[in-house]
């Protein structure tokens, strides 16, 4: 089995109010399950696009790979399809 990661969302920006009421510093995780898979863990309240926004690099990085936008290693930011709040999260592999 290759190496898995734990990950990160954590939000970073917002432009103005979102409607879902995403803040800066809110956050949640993509776990190892004991070589069982990932779990998410902690995204109650979060938006369902921003989440769906989250999850394709989330699944990325927690399996090794690199994002091409990556503004360091291990860490990249992605927005909310919302043009109008758009919220960014960065999504980053934890060691």
């Amino acid at each position: 089995m290759e190496k898995e990661f734990d990950v990160k969302a954590t939000v970073v920006s917002i432009k103005a109010p979102c409607g879902a009421g995403m803040q800066v510093g809110d956050s949640f995780c993509m776990r190892r399950k004991n070589g069982l898979g990932l779990r998410v863990e902690g995204a109650e309240g979060w938006c369902p696009e921003m989440i769906m926004t989250a999850l394709p690099p989330m699944n990325i990085m927690a399996f090794g790979g690199e994002l091409s936008w990556e503004d360091e290693e291990g860490r990249a930011c992605s927005a909310c399809p919302d043009p109008n709040c758009a919220v960014v999260v960065a999504v980053e592999r934890l060691k």
